[in-house]
C-alpha cells in the first residue's frame, strides 16, 4: 500500500507541473480580474489617470491572455529566445543612428548629406525592424554570423538561404511603407527614449499610488 502512495504522489506532482504550464493564461486573467476589482473597489466617480492606466493595463492582459493563449505563450518563448540577439543588433543599430546624425551635422553645407540622409533612414528601417518584428515569428537576424565578422559590409552573404533573406527584405519592405505612412516612428530611436522616460513615470506613479 505504501509504495502505491508513493507512485501516486509522483503523478500528482506532475500533473500539478502540467497544469501550470498549460494553464498560464487564465492564472493571469484571474489575477487581472481580483487586481482590477480592488481598483474599482478603491476608485470613487471617474478614475484618476494612474488608476485608468493601470484597469486598462489589467483589460490588456486579460484580453490577450484569455482569448490567444497559445499565441501569448509563443510570443513569450520567442522573445526570451531572441531577446541576446535583439539587444546586440539594436545597440549596432543605435549607435549608428547617432554616428550618422552627427556627421549630418558637421556636414550640413556638404553634397554628401543627401546619401547620409539616406544611411539614416535605412539605419532607422532596421532599429524598427528589431523592435517591430512579428512577435510569433521567428526572428531573422539583421546581420547573419557571416556579416558579424565584417561589420561594415551590410549586404547579405552569399552562404545564407535565398529564401531567409527573402523574408528579411520583406519584413523590411512592409517597415518602409509602414514609416512612409506614419504608422512607424519615422525616428524610433527617440521613440525608444520617451518610451522608458514614461515606463520611470508610470512606475512612480503606481508606488505613490499604492503607498
Amino acid at each position: 500500500m505504501g509504495p502505491v502512495r508513493h507512485s501516486h504522489s509522483k503523478r500528482h506532482i506532475g500533473d500539478s507541473k502540467e497544469s501550470t504550464d498549460v494553464l498560464p493564461g487564465v492564472q493571469k486573467i484571474k489575477s487581472s480580474i481580483r487586481q482590477t476589482k480592488r481598483l474599482l473597489a478603491k476608485a470613487s466617480g471617474r478614475p484618476s489617470g494612474s488608476i485608468y492606466r493601470q484597469l486598462y493595463a489589467g483589460f490588456s492582459i486579460g484580453k490577450i491572455s484569455g482569448g490567444y493563449p497559445e499565441t501569448s505563450r509563443k510570443e513569450r518563448l520567442l522573445s526570451t529566445r531572441y531577446h541576446k540577439i535583439k539587444f546586440f543588433e539594436r545597440q549596432k543599430v543605435v549607435r549608428r543612428i547617432n554616428q550618422t546624425k552627427k556627421k549630418i551635422q558637421e556636414e550640413q553645407a556638404s553634397s554628401s548629406t543627401s546619401t547620409l540622409e539616406k544611411d539614416l533612414f535605412e539605419y532607422r528601417v532596421q532599429l524598427n525592424y528589431i523592435l517591430h518584428y512579428p512577435k510569433t515569428k521567428k526572428y531573422i537576424s539583421l546581420f547573419p554570423p557571416e556579416l558579424r565578422q565584417n561589420s561594415n559590409d551590410d549586404s547579405p552573404s552569399s552562404t545564407e538561404p535565398a529564401d531567409t533573406d527573402h523574408q528579411r527584405e520583406q519584413v523590411k519592405t512592409w517597415i518602409r511603407e509602414q514609416m512612409n505612412s506614419g504608422a512607424l516612428a519615422g525616428e524610433p530611436e527617440e521613440k525608444k527614449k520617451e518610451k522608458a522616460a514614461e515606463v520611470v513615470e508610470e512606475q512612480e506613479e503606481e508606488d505613490d499610488f499604492f503607498e
